[in-house]
């Protein structure tokens, strides 16, 4: 009898049970959006690591008031598949050999620029051999900062841009200025992987009329990771433009080097040049909504830099 009257409810009970599912409220998921940056992993030498897995990194962001990061989702990782836009900053003021820099050090000028053009030119090559649709621009920046090519894919191009380097006499460096140019140039690149390199003599007399605020705007804006090469040509106790620039490097996820010897210029920018042509595209989700205010990652693997923008992509 028990079994029989159970046998009725049962189908009346599923029958309710469907009734108030469809009566009830529909809460929708968070709405989620993907985003994309772009991540250079380093080893103890500075060269790139170009075995990493997904999971050996985990990916967090760091809301505005907020002291702990919340873990996102990756849900794409690979060696980054486009090409790259990259302006090129060329030191060409008094402190490469165009004119005494006082007491603090003196640069043997015919000698170190051949080692500039030489540098970059072995730059220039190496990222066209990795992907020959990477496009470049060289500008210099002594007393301004100019173009010496327009936006191009041809090494030729910019190797003759190159060999037109020349220091200036007694004019000072505007290094500001001309990161803040570059920064407006990759704004427009059609390339989303975008990055400033600059070589600077150290010290020097930096007379940019650029505030720092502007600058690291304009970067931001641009979605581009700073790299530089100083040749320290004396004293460098506290040049408060290398200051900036190492900051500039950590925070958009670049790199920044000191050398002592101007013959070391062009393995560091080789180097630089084969850290940025192995780059991994990273998209992770978040809920939709405000930008949290910071980035960062961590990586399993023992001994390895991870070089990423602090910058959450918007």
């Amino acid at each position: 009898m028990f079994q029989s009257r159970l046998s009725r409810v049962l189908p009346t009970l599923a029958v309710l049970a469907a009734l108030a599912v469809l009566a009830a409220p529909m809460v929708a998921a968070p709405a989620q959006d993907t985003k994309t940056f772009y991540l250079t992993v380093v080893d103890a030498s500075g060269k790139p690591v170009t075995d990493l897995r997904p999971e050996e990194i985990a990916v967090g962001e760091i809301a505005e008031g907020a002291a702990a990061p919340v873990q996102r989702t990756v849900v794409s990782f690979r060696k980054a598949p486009t090409p790259a836009s990259i302006v090129l900053l060329a030191d060409t003021s008094k402190a490469t050999g165009g004119g005494s820099i006082g007491q603090r050090g003196q640069v043997q000028g015919s000698g170190l620029i051949q080692d500039v053009r030489k540098a970059f030119g072995t730059f220039v090559r190496a990222m066209s051999a990795a992907n020959p649709d990477t496009e470049m621009e060289l500008m210099e920046f002594g007393q301004a900062a100019i173009p010496m090519t327009r936006m191009t894919s041809s090494a030729t191009d910019l190797e003759k841009g190159i060999n037109r380097l020349f220091p200036k006499d007694n004019q000072p460096a505007v290094l500001l200025e001309a990161i803040t140019e570059a920064a407006k140039t990759l704004q427009k690149a059609r390339n989303p992987r975008r990055a400033i390199v600059a070589f600077q003599v150290l010290p020097t007399d930096e007379r940019s009329v650029m505030q720092p605020q502007q600058m690291l705007t304009q970067v931001i804006n641009a979605k581009a990771s700073f790299w530089i090469v100083a040749y320290s040509s004396g004293t460098v106790t506290a040049d408060p433009r290398g200051v900036l620039t190492n900051a500039l490097a950590r925070q958009t996820g670049g790199r920044s080097e000191t050398i002592a010897a101007e013959s070391a210029l062009e393995l560091h920018l080789t180097n630089m040049a084969m850290a940025i042509a192995n780059q991994y595209e990273i998209q992770y989700t978040r809920p939709a909504g405000e930008t949290p205010k910071q980035l960062v990652m961590s990586v399993g693997r023992q001994g390895l830099t991870l070089l990423h923008s602090i910058y959450p992509p918007k």
